[in-house]
């Protein structure tokens, strides 16, 4: 009987506790034994959605069914473009802007959602500026950099790094 008892035990439990061992290559992990890889930050979250603490990057615990851990990597820039309704010199502008994670708290709580309509936002009243300014297509560059690296602020709040921008001349007339 213990014979029988321990054949179905102990396949259970390697069964069960497999899936834990395995590295979390994901960006959302059910816990167990994960490594967050060298350039990641990760958020441990409990099983009501709350963020408990940040986790850095190496090899951690935490515990299944409870515990749901989100890794994201904060170090590569990213870019995102807007196209803008305005146009300088007849021609339609569109900006790029290159950003990193400063902050993952603040990124996963209020600036994934709040980022793309705030930087719009910063896009438009440059561009506005710059159309009272005067502003040509060759200077055009120079001036959303430095506005935009003025404003960034509203960024840092939501967890953002702003690290430059690139705006381009699109359906120009040529003379």
């Amino acid at each position: 009987m213990t014979s029988l008892l321990f054949r179905l035990v102990i396949p259970v439990c390697f069964a069960a506790l497999f899936p834990l061992s395995s590295s979390a290559q994901v960006s959302t992990s059910t816990c167990g034994f994960l490594d967050i890889p060298p350039r990641s930050e990760a958020l441990d979250f409990d099983r009501h959605g709350n963020i408990k603490h940040g986790l850095r990057p190496g090899r951690r615990f935490c515990t299944p069914f409870l515990e749901t851990v989100l890794i994201e990597e904060t170090t590569p820039e990213r870019t995102v473009s807007f196209d803008s309704p305005l146009a300088i010199d007849e021609c339609k502008i569109s900006v790029s802007v290159v950003w990193n994670i400063s902050n993952l708290e603040l990124y996963v709580t209020q600036g994934r959602e709040d980022f793309s309509p705030v930087v719009q936002e910063m896009i438009k009243d440059t561009l506005k500026n710059a159309l009272a300014d005067n502003v040509d297509r060759e200077s055009l560059r120079s001036y959303v950099w430095s506005t935009m690296r003025e404003k960034a602020g509203p960024l840092e709040e939501l967890g953002v790094n702003y690290l430059r921008s690139f705006p381009r001349s699109e359906n120009c007339d040529l003379e």
